[in-house]
């Protein structure tokens, strides 16, 4: 009996025990959850305040490159309407200068003094092309090119083609071959894209050795006209076909300030292609030389160059090969 009195006795101190350490425990709990409620608060508010920050931090960064792209709008608005503005202000005096050249150059009747006068006249000529590109690009930047689109017959404009390019190919001591076909219409401007593929041609001669051989190729193929001019000069060094296309950039100064023009040629023929909607390429030939090539949408049905146009084609290409021929 006494025994379980005293086993009775330890029950009750272990369970007083027991009570004492579990109320240790919760309180240390509580103690901990109380800390835990102030990391918390604290973590959140921290992350509140840096998102807080940040998010300024992004609206001033947004806003100041809305700022940045705006005032370089501005700039490139600024330049362009300058080169336009002035080109049109040189036109008119360049004009003056070259018609009076002339009239100078028919009256004159020493040679001497006559060539002067023949020196005269060229000058402003190169000088109004160069004026015209640059308002031509102008225009380009800050709109569209200023394009007179029609329907023409492939064939019908392969073979004036042929006849423009022979002539500038020769008068630059190269040799010309050509070899076109092609069949379809194009909605171009006939007169635009013919300046691009002459720009290719004149560049072909003039960087082609004197008798070097400058060929002409045209097909129609994948729904594309494909025309292509290839030299056999010298070709253009690999780090700068990448850059051939852009304004005023010229591979060999030395050489194209002794052969004339300014760097525009190439970026003038890439406007007009893209704005076709066709694209220009420059490689390297494997034997030497360099091919460019220009790839332009048919548009309509596909049509045999045997077969006759519709008569809406057929007037507009008759309008065209006219005012080619003024």
């Amino acid at each position: 009996m006494v025994r379980l009195d005293e086993l009775e006795q330890a029950a009750h101190e272990i369970d007083k025990l027991g009570e004492k350490r579990a109320s240790i425990a919760l309180k240390s709990v509580e103690e901990v959850s109380s800390i835990a409620r102030v990391l918390l608060v604290t973590l959140v508010g921290g992350l509140i305040l840096i998102g807080a920050a940040f998010a300024y931090a992004a609206v001033r960064m947004v806003r100041q490159i809305r700022e940045a792209r705006e005032a370089l709008a501005r700039a490139l608005q600024a330049k362009m309407d300058f080169l336009a503005d002035a080109s049109h202000e040189l036109r008119t005096p360049l004009t003056v200068v070259h018609t009076n050249a002339e009239v100078g150059a028919q009256l004159e009747e020493e040679p001497a003094q006559r060539e002067i006068f023949e020196d005269i006249v060229n000058e402003p000529s190169q000088m109004s092309r160069m004026v015209e590109n640059l308002l031509f690009l102008a225009r380009s930047d800050s709109e569209s090119p200023p394009l007179e689109m029609e329907i023409i017959a492939v064939p019908t404009f392969l073979a004036t083609l042929k006849g423009r390019a022979e002539p500038l190919a020769q008068g630059r001591g190269a040799s010309f071959e050509a070899n076109l076909s092609g069949e379809g219409n194009l909605r171009a401007d006939p007169a635009r894209i013919e300046q691009a593929v002459l720009i290719l041609v004149d560049n072909a001669a003039k960087y082609s050795p004197v008798g070097g051989r400058v060929t002409l190729f045209a097909t129609t193929e994948f729904g594309e006209l494909l025309i292509r001019v290839e030299d056999r000069g010298p070709g253009i060094p690999d780090e700068h076909l990448p850059h051939i296309f852009e304004r005023f950039y010229r591979a060999d100064k030395a050489r194209a300030r002794k052969q004339g023009g300014a760097g525009l040629g190439l970026s003038i023929a890439q406007t007009i292609v893209q704005a076709h909607g066709g694209r220009i390429e420059a490689e390297n030939r494997t034997a030497g030389g360099t091919r460019m090539s220009i790839h332009l949408p048919l548009t309509g049905p596909f049509r045999n160059a045997e077969e006759p146009l519709p008569k809406q084609d057929l007037r507009a290409s008759q309008r065209w090969t006219r005012r080619g021929q003024n």
